[in-house]
């Protein structure tokens, strides 16, 4: 019934005709055919030193195949079986390779549901998120793109990612993170090939994700350690950070300036000490550069 409710929600704010496309028998059962999957830089599980980017074994997207007429939509899930290790992966799914375009979504668990106008209905955790350390765990970051057989899906991130730099005392457990007035997770929607996030009505969006760190990080008080959030993309105002170690001890730190994420952009913090108290931070200026360039926000 919720399903039901949400397309027709996005048909009366997109004026498309829409139809469910991923309730049991509705998956495409042909025989299995493969199509390349390329990701652009900075994206998903693995970040390197130069922050390249790799499939990881048993990856898994779903993709969804047109007709240029807009006839024939079935969407069907593809399964990683070359390429681990590489940005170009090689996936295999039962859609019949007669379709002039497919689209697709990285990645499952946070996929929806999808229509035959290529609409994609995705899912940010606002809790039991997972944060790690110089990487995202298998599912953080969603990408979408499109392609033919013969082009293959370029996937193009949807979110940007703000890297936080932590000091202190103790092992970090727990991250907050809130923004003021914005949705930074719940539902989003996709469409039309382009990497663009909009809300949809009657679905709920919030302001804040609660973040398991994992495995826990113990802080240093000499050398910061790296924690990577994905956020959709946005100017945010009195962003906060709440750092929680494994005795309770909380610290909130609340941006003193705007922080810019852009989409597939990498933006740094300044460093900030992990206490048992709240904390302050001071003034200074945002902007998005490369990652090799990136700026430092104040707190």
């Amino acid at each position: 019934m919720k399903r039901f409710l949400l397309l027709l929600s996005m048909a009366m704010l997109l004026f498309l005709s829409c139809e469910r496309a991923n309730d049991g028998g509705n998956f495409a059962t042909e025989t299995k055919s493969r199509l390349t999957a390329f990701t652009e830089m900075p994206s998903r599980t693995t970040l390197g030193s130069d922050y390249s980017v790799l499939w990881s074994q048993n990856d898994q997207i779903a993709v969804l195949g047109t007709m240029n007429d807009g006839s024939n939509g079935d969407i069907a899930i593809y399964t990683l079986v070359e390429g681990a290790g590489s940005n170009k992966g090689v996936f295999e799914g039962e859609l019949p390779a007669t379709f002039d375009l497919y689209s697709a979504f990285y990645p499952l668990n946070m996929y929806e549901t999808a229509t035959m106008s290529g609409q994609f209905l995705l899912l940010l955790p606002t809790e039991n998120a997972i944060f790690t350390e110089r990487g995202f765990v298998d599912g953080a970051n969603p990408m979408y793109g499109c392609g033919t057989k013969d082009s293959g899906l370029k996937l193009q991130n949807l979110c940007g990612i703000v890297e936080f730099q932590i000091k202190g005392k103790g092992t970090i457990s727990t991250i907050v993170i809130e923004a003021e007035n914005q949705p930074i997770s719940g539902y989003f929607l996709v469409q039309g090939g382009e990497p663009t996030l909009y809300g949809v009505n009657g679905y709920e969006q919030y302001s804040t994700i609660a973040a398991t760190v994992s495995p826990a990080i113990e802080l240093s008080e000499s050398t910061a350690r790296s924690l990577y959030a994905i956020l959709p993309p946005a100017t945010y105002s009195n962003l906060t950070i709440s750092t929680i170690d494994t005795e309770g001890n909380t610290t909130t730190r609340t941006a003193s300036n705007s922080i810019v994420v852009a989409r597939s952009h990498i933006t740094r913090v300044s460093e900030f000490t992990h206490t048992a108290d709240n904390g302050g931070g001071g003034g200074g200026s945002s902007n998005v550069e490369d990652p090799q360039e990136k700026p430092n926000i104040d707190w």
